[in-house]
């Protein structure tokens, strides 16, 4: 072995590095008559038995983990039930070896594509301690700039935002005005939100710790892997609705140079749009998790009915994107960390001067651009009321559940939405209210 290999294969701590959880534990059933008795499931338990012989203080060897994940390659590909979370613990075997031999980004890699795949908020809580332990690990061998010159960049970056923040004050986009303003409050409470605001009306707050910063995700994250909605420039829609829509796994570095710092590439827009990403990186969290209250309706939901006891969080980067006239089953706050965001939201008891469509788009408006409907084929757009706000950054705005909002970006911008409550369903009642049920 070379002076290279071995420090190629230098281990890590066994005390930095947890033990693996028993795979019972896992969200994924081995046991299944599917798996039982197939080469996949006998060369996860092989791995899985190399990395806990002697009590898992021990390196395992790397040969089989990267085999055992191998070995799922062919149920992802035809579809399998079940075949997206055996990927995932062969990659939770491999990104563990890899953090063993300090391979720091090909640990990262293993992480961000088990979780793209098998999802974060399924597999994040069993991949953190790995993925916690190669962050700090990567960020340290590519050289992560010193103290002082951090402190710098920082003071640079906070003038450049105060220059940019007189310059855009009083700023509003065209758009803006002829609905009823979103009232901010200062100095809010939890008790007065829970007493004023919650289930009735939307409202906007100013957040006391954002912590996640547009610095933060670009200088911390710039090579972890992302999947990135894109669709034709060309189409209006610039959504999810469009039929050029498709996603692509890209690094938040490529996300940036090619739909952030560029409206565009080769004809396609993109939007890095309603992902978990707290889940899959370690980032810090917006503080607004006390006002994510339970009202009556959530603590009286029966049993069975999905019920959010902390809060879904996704995070939202792009520039000048759009998100369609929609509503969510969920009570929302969202936080706008850098960046600015228009909001128009329509009362839930408005719902049919909104146009919903049909079937499993039923919590999307038919409406195009509401902005500048067309009132020969949705006629009550005309007059129904709306709200609005401009989103500014340090600001949270409260959307109650199945309130129909509208969102544009005002520029560049990042945004946290939480989602706390039970999940409901809106539906037509006989005399043509609409209603929330369980």
């Amino acid at each position: 072995m070379t002076d290279r290999d071995s420090k190629r294969r230098r281990v890590v701590s066994a005390a930095e590095l947890p033990l693996l959880p028993c795979l019972v534990a896992l969200p994924v059933d081995l046991s299944s008559a599917h798996w039982a008795g197939s080469d996949v499931r006998a060369k996860l338990v092989a791995a899985y038995e190399n990395h806990t012989n002697g009590g898992g203080l021990g390196a395992p060897d790397h040969e089989p983990s990267l085999k055992a994940r191998e070995a799922t390659f062919d149920g992802v590909q035809r579809g399998e039930e079940g075949s997206n979370d055996v990927y995932a613990l062969g990659s939770l075997l491999v990104a563990r070896s890899f953090c063993f031999r300090e391979e720091w980004k090909e640990s990262l890699r293993a992480i961000d594509l088990a979780l793209i795949r098998a999802g974060p908020v399924r597999w994040g809580v069993w991949f953190r301690p790995y993925e916690v332990l190669a962050s700090r690990g990567n960020l340290a061998s590519v050289g992560i700039v010193a103290k002082d010159e951090k402190e710098k960049e920082e003071k640079e970056e906070k003038e450049e935002k105060e220059e940019k923040k007189e310059e855009k004050e009083g700023e509003r986009p065209a758009y803006f005005g002829g609905g009823r303003t979103i009232p901010v409050e200062k100095d809010f409470t939890e008790d007065r939100f829970k007493a004023e605001y919650l289930t009735k009306a939307p409202v906007v707050m100013r957040v006391k710790n954002v912590n996640l910063t547009e610095d933060i995700l670009r200088r911390r994250g710039a090579e972890r892997l992302v999947p990135v909605e894109t669709c034709d420039v060309a189409d209006k829609k610039r959504s999810y609705l469009c039929d050029s829509w498709d996603r692509q796994v890209m690094s938040l570095r490529e996300y940036y140079d090619d739909y952030v710092e560029k409206d565009s590439t080769n004809g396609r827009s993109g939007y890095l749009a309603q992902w978990p990403l707290l889940e899959q990186i370690s980032f810090p969290v917006p503080d607004v998790e006390g006002f994510c209250i339970h009202s009556k309706t959530d603590i009286e939901a029966p049993e069975g009915c999905e019920k959010e006891k902390g809060s879904l969080k996704s995070v939202w980067v792009g520039a000048n994107t759009i998100s369609p006239l929609h509503h969510d089953p969920y009570e929302n706050w969202i936080v706008q960390c850098w960046g600015r965001k228009y909001f128009r939201l329509y009362n839930f008891k408005d719902t049919s001067s909104v146009y919903p469509m049909s079937g499993e788009r039923c919590n999307t408006s038919a409406v195009e651009d509401p902005l500048k409907p067309d009132v020969r084929k949705h006629p009550l757009m005309k007059d129904v009321a709306y709200w609005e706000c401009i989103l500014e950054e340090g600001e949270a705005l409260y959307i109650p559940r199945h309130w129909w909002h509208y969102v544009r970006g005002v520029g560049g911008g990042g945004s946290v939405s939480f989602w706390w409550g039970a999940r409901m369903a809106a539906i037509k009642e006989e005399g043509g209210a609409w209603a929330s049920v369980y």
